[in-house]
């Protein structure tokens, strides 16, 4: 089953798209019992069967929540895809799998986005490096298996890829596979992308064991066999940033340390190039990570008893220092500070999905939720740009939502993430809706009104990834089979406007009163409104935060690679 409950058909996403319907419960329950007596009759029953392949992670919970007692039973390996992704879904779909004893993997993934400040052709290579860490560390699958290794084509004989390599912008753009296939030249064009994927597949190997670190932008291995600790990191900053790894929970840290960087352009810059060798020192590992760039480091001579808990759990710091690294006391780190800052958007993908903006691609609009009081806001979703300029007709939908990033998690003082049981999340979504009321005014399009149920808007942390999201249609969401809108009625050329009002019961056990009654505008002061990184035409930026230390310390066995 590929996606079974995405609603994929033809008339609506087109041609190329391809996937099947099957409902969650019944249907898919039937479907593997059906599969599994086929098989044994066959003589087949040596071989494993696999399910439901959603497309997210949130999506597989739910269809996995939703099968039969015997197609549990017969179901040897959970498979999800993680076309969007949070913390909180993977790690629950990490613990189903455990529980229930069955093998995971993470059977699909790519994108088209790109990550990076001004990062050039490395941006689609970093939002790569961001989707497999991200992965490895929240969902702990024992494969993470991409799409395809060719996902985009140039071919002036099909209507569908009739583009030239050079109108392809591979220096902007981000892009499907970690190479082209140039139809009109017979030739496969590799990409920086193909290098990254590199940075990671041709050191993290079967039989290694992935182990945790505290730092979101490094993976790290270790296989006890060739005695070798791999560690793999990214900098989606521009800025160099200083890192020290501490090994100190290994029996024999290793010595010797061979490095290799990814930067650059693909003519010019970096590819799996050999820098010198670096040395473990007093149980460290320090090192320069170059702004825009992936980095691998393979440490030799390192040994542990991987079987045997790492007891020892040192966790990540950062300070404004290069002189020496900061030591931070576990207990003193955890839990996170709640952050004050938030991003407001709106969170959209059209029906052709040529045209998204997603949450993480405008984090350089940050703005301080502690100002943003009951009062009227305004979000702007402006058209994009073709080659010549003018603005590009959007139409339809399949995600369209507003997303105030981490204002869930502000308001109601919890980090879901530190949340453990079902009913300690059920009391946090209680809270939001005790806590605040968004209620949508109008939606317009070009300047022009677009109905809406009121009723069906939904106000909640539907991705419980401490957001706040204002939920029109998203077909992977709560909205999937009950929008507030008609997509199909969607259609702008210039800008999607979004005006609702905040209504907050209290923040930090206050009430909150405007200072007037004016009410307020989020994002810039000179045209007060938000205007999204574009997807496609403008290469997302990522708020710059700047680490001059970080310790990462690797910690107890996660699960071994297949």
């Amino acid at each position: 089953m590929n996606e079974p409950s995405n609603g994929w058909n033809v008339a609506h996403y087109g041609v190329k798209q391809e996937g099947c319907s099957i409902e969650k419960g019944e249907e898919q329950s039937a479907m593997l019992v059906a599969m599994s007596e086929a098989m044994n009759k066959e003589g087949l029953s040596d071989i494993d069967i696999s399910g439901c392949d959603e497309t997210n992670d949130t999506t597989t919970n739910q269809a996995i929540s939703k099968l039969s007692d015997e197609a549990i039973a017969l179901l040897d390996r959970i498979n999800t895809h993680t076309y969007s992704r949070n913390t909180t879904s993977s790690t629950k779909l990490y613990r189903t799998a455990m529980t229930l004893g069955k093998k995971l993997w993470m059977s699909e993934a790519d994108s088209g986005e790109v990550k990076g400040e001004n990062a050039g052709e490395m941006g689609a290579a970093l939002n790569f490096a961001y989707q497999i860490t991200s992965d490895l560390n929240d969902l702990q699958p024992s494969a993470w298996i991409m799409w395809q290794a060719i996902g985009s084509y140039c071919d002036k004989s099909n209507e569908f890829d009739p583009d030239t390599l050079d109108q392809k912008s591979l220096d902007t753009n981000g892009f499907w596979g970690v190479c082209y296939a140039d139809m009109n030249n017979e030739t496969v064009v590799k990409t920086k992308k193909y290098y990254a994927f590199g940075q990671y597949t041709k050191y993290i190997r079967p039989g290694d064991s992935v182990i945790t670190t505290e730092d979101s932008c490094t993976i790290a291995a270790f296989n006890e066999e060739s005695k070798q600790i791999k560690i793999v990191t990214y900098n989606a900053n521009a800025e160099d940033r200083d890192v020290a790894y501490d090994l100190s929970a290994f029996a024999n840290a290793g010595k010797d340390v061979e490095v290799i960087r990814t930067s650059g352009d693909y003519a010019t810059g970096e590819n799996w190039a050999k820098l010198d060798n670096l040395q473990v020192q007093n149980n460290q590992l320090k090192a320069t990570i170059k702004g825009n760039s992936i980095t691998t480091f393979v440490i030799n001579g390192a040994e542990h008893d991987i079987t045997a808990e790492i007891n020892k759990e040192i966790d990540f710091s950062e300070d404004n220092t290069s002189d020496d690294t900061v030591s931070v006391d576990l207990a003193e780190s955890r839990p996170m500070p709640l952050e004050k800052k938030s991003l407001g958007q709106i969170c959209f993908a059209s029906a052709d999905w040529s045209y998204t903006v997603m949450s993480d691609d405008a984090a350089k609009l940050a703005i301080d939720i502690s100002t943003m009081k009951n009062g009227s806001y305004s979000l702007v979703l402006p058209a994009p740009k073709g080659e010549d300029g003018s603005n590009m007709e959007v139409t339809g939908a399949v995600v369209f939502c507003v997303d105030l990033v981490g204002y869930a998690k502000y308001i109601t003082g919890i980090d879901i993430k530190e949340l453990k049981s079902d009913d300690e999340i059920a009391a946090y979504h209680t809270k939001i809706a005790e806590t605040v009321k968004a209620k949508v005014t109008s939606v317009l399009q070009d300047g022009e009104s677009l109905a809406f149920d009121i009723t069906k808007v939904i106000v909640d942390d539907t991705e419980e990834n401490g957001n706040l999201r204002i939920e029109f249609y998203n077909m992977y969401g709560p909205t999937a089979e009950n929008g507030a809108v008609d997509t199909d009625m969607l259609s702008f050329s210039e800008e999607l406007t979004i005006n609702f009002d905040i209504e907050l019961a209290m923040i930090d056990g206050n009430a909150v009163e405007n200072d007037d009654n004016s009410g307020g505008q989020m994002g810039n002061e000179k045209n007060n409104i938000i205007s999204p990184i574009m997807i496609g035409t403008t290469i997302g930026i990522i708020a710059v935060i700047a680490i001059i230390i970080v310790v990462v310390v690797l910690k107890k066995k996660k699960t071994a690679v297949k």
